[in-house]
């Protein structure tokens, strides 16, 4: 009994805390459907109202300024929804779309934070920032790999996970990340469960690297998931065909086209932290 009270708690809690902002922005739906306007624009007038009051709530300093910047905004985008349906009579699902798009649009910062500044995430590092990212946030213990994560593009480096979150959250007023990608050389359950938490609504985790055998990296409560619309997911060498791409990397070998004497020193210089990616030289 008390092990199914230990597990139903933190899942009312979640639920309770998730559902409220929706149950309030329902229940404004509801007396809009009942004037006669048709507001599907709710998500978007929730995303302007939560961003306005993380900004105010910033820079000034009190929660309180905060609450009215996000009243004020939410009322304001409300008014014009309003205007253009009741007195321009302007379509109302369109009316709705279009602020929907434009919150999602000016509220947006594409931030990317990636998890180990080795081979994989250098090149990730390059991908963020070739793929239009304002910021590229980059976590490593190692002096040498933050350094040389700046060079090829990253804007911020941090050295714990910890860092790292509190910018974030100061940087996006509360948005969090759009994107978490984990290249390190282990993944962790604490990996996995910080790049969860930097990621806000409807942003993508992408795990790269495995863990030990014996422990399972990826677990977390599904409100996590489901409260903020995130996705979890896997890639594999860049999302190649291994069982077709590795044999043809086997074939290479046993012909001697390709070789792997030094493949241990290189792995052995990886784990050091002396090279972000060790390339082994085919001389003819």
């Amino acid at each position: 009994m008390e092990d199914f009270l230990g597990a139903i708690g933190p899942i009312l809690q979640s639920t309770v805390r998730n559902a409220t902002p929706l149950v309030f922005a329902a229940l404004g739906g509801l007396f809009s459907e009942r004037s006669g306007v048709v507001n599907i624009g709710l998500e978007g007038l929730m995303l302007i109202a939560a961003f306005a009051g993380v900004a105010g709530a910033h820079f000034s300093g009190s929660a309180l300024v905060g609450l009215a910047t996000a009243l004020a905004a939410g009322l304001f985008f409300a008014l014009i929804h309003a205007l253009m349906c009741v007195t321009f009579e302007a379509d109302q699902i369109i009316s709705g779309t279009a602020i929907n798009l434009l919150a999602l649009g000016g509220t947006g910062f594409l931030m990317v934070v990636i998890f180990g500044a080795g081979g994989v995430g250098s090149n990730a590092v390059q991908g963020a920032r070739y793929a239009g990212a304002k910021n590229v946030i980059v976590i490593d213990p190692v002096d040498f790999k933050r350094e040389m994560a700046t060079v090829f593009g990253a804007t911020h480096t941090f050295a714990s996970a910890k860092e790292a979150h509190e910018f974030v959250v100061e940087t996006t007023w509360g948005q969090l990340a759009d994107h978490a990608i984990l290249t390190p050389g282990v993944v962790t359950e604490e990996m996995v469960n910080a790049a969860v938490q930097m990621t806000g609504k409807g942003g993508k985790v992408t795990i790269t690297a495995v863990g030990h055998l014996n422990e399972k990296a990826v677990h977390f409560h599904a409100g996590m998931l489901i409260g903020y619309q995130r996705q979890v997911r896997g890639a594999l060498f860049g999302d190649c065909n291994p069982l077709s791409d590795i044999p043809k990397l086997l074939g290479l070998c046993r012909a001697g086209d390709l070789k792997l004497d030094e493949v241990n020193e290189a792995y052995a210089d990886l784990d050091a932290g002396k090279n972000i990616r060790g390339v082994i030289v085919h001389e003819d």
